[in-house]
């Protein structure tokens, strides 16, 4: 069984490691995020563009 020192110190270590993991997590969430953001840019400079043509608009319906 542990004493009091111990099981602080093993809660802290649990704790370290599931603040790595929520960290971890976070950063993933924030590249994704700026990944899609990019991409929404990208997706709207397209519909401003010439290239944006449906197929319908060029050969009718």
């Amino acid at each position: 069984m542990l004493d009091g020192t111990e099981r602080i110190g093993a809660l802290n270590t649990q704790i370290r490691s599931v603040e790595q993991e929520v960290q971890k997590a976070l950063n993933a969430f924030r590249s994704e995020m700026h990944r899609l953001a990019l991409a929404e840019q990208a997706h709207e400079r397209f519909l401003k563009s010439p290239d944006s043509y449906a197929v319908e608009d060029i050969h009718g319906p």
